[in-house]
């Protein structure tokens, strides 16, 4: 039996929307599983992902309270190690306060037993008043207040000013400080020019100075430019204070308007016969810096001058002694 052609291309038709289907419905199912499979990658990654930053967490939170552990591990054996330092220092202090107590008690037993045995022997006897080296000068007269300036030896330019005064009958020390003296030391024959500083027992002059009176209840003398000492062993004004005009006066003579001279007094050496040669103007007056010497004057600290100015009191005969400690215990 033979079919129509017509038949046949209905048949094949058929088939071929079959098979179009087929693999429709095959490569639909591909696809999906694909995406599946894909999509479920993704979520697997994405746990895994996830998984990994949680351990991180969990790692790097474990490593933190590790790290604090140990730091409050250590904070803990530090503190115990200085408490422990405390206890111990404590301890010591203690045992120390115990041996200091000890030693007390027993030192206080030992004074009392040696005082009973003193008492029990010889009365006791009244100590030694000290003396002031002002009480082993015999030279003073009725000074009742004395400037004493000494050196270790006659050589030496740096030297110890004491003051000295005497109250009810008996001397104190009032001040001491440094000071310079002459360039060449101290010396009994003085000359002039030779920077020598005069050994011995001396009045004060008039107390003077560039400035204006610092407060000296002493005769005050402000100086000018116009102002000199003379220093001319052939004038008849040598060793004298004198004002300008010069008018052949004299041929050589210490300027009184000088710094050194802000402040001071006349220490009277060879001013009442004044004879020539053994030296002139001879002051107490301000430094030009410690350790240098003078021209044969005692100087010191311009803060110390006017202290020393300001305590002189003409009532009570001031008087200034200088010379090595050794000859200065002499006089």
């Amino acid at each position: 039996m033979k079919l129509s052609r017509r038949v046949y291309i209905i048949f094949f038709m058929f088939i071929l929307v079959a098979t179009i289907a087929i693999v429709t419905f095959v490569k639909s199912n591909s696809t999906v599983a694909k995406n599946q499979l894909q999509n479920a990658t993704i979520v697997s990654v994405n746990k895994d992902t996830k998984q990994l930053d949680e351990q991180h967490r969990l790692e790097k939170q474990q490593k933190l309270e590790d790290q604090k552990k140990l730091e409050d591990q250590k904070k803990l054996e530090v503190h115990k190690k200085l408490e422990a330092h405390k206890k111990l220092e404590a301890q010591a202090e203690q045992k120390k306060q115990k041996e200091a107590k000890k030693q007390e008690v027993s030192s206080r037993n030992e004074t009392s037993s040696s005082n009973k045995d003193k008492l029990a022997v010889t009365p006791a006897e009244p100590k030694p008043k000290s003396e002031l080296l002002i009480d082993r000068i015999n030279g003073k007269g009725n000074a009742k207040q004395a400037i004493v300036v000494t050196t270790n030896d006659f050589g030496t330019v740096n030297a110890t000013i004491t003051t000295f005064e005497n109250v009810n009958g008996a001397w104190k020390q009032v001040d001491t400080y440094d000071g310079n003296i002459g360039r060449t030391g101290f010396a009994y024959a003085k000359s002039e020019g030779d920077g020598h500083s005069p050994i011995g027992i001396f009045s004060l002059g008039t107390t003077f100075g560039k400035n204006s009176n610092p407060g000296t209840s002493m005769d005050y003398k402000q100086s000018t430019s116009n102002d000199f000492w003379v220093d001319d062993v052939n004038s008849p004004l040598y060793n004298t204070w004198q004002q300008g005009p010069i008018n052949g006066r004299w041929n050589s003579a210490e300027k009184m308007y000088i710094p050194q001279y802000n402040y001071g007094f006349v220490i009277n050496y060879n001013t009442s016969e004044r004879v020539p040669s053994k030296g002139s103007a001879i002051f107490f007056h301000v430094w030009s810096g410690e350790g240098s010497g003078t021209a044969g004057c005692t100087a010191a600290a311009q803060e110390n001058v006017i202290r020393t100015l300001k305590w002189l009191n003409p009532s009570k005969n001031p008087i200034i002694i200088e010379g090595p400690m050794s000859e200065v215990q002499k006089m």
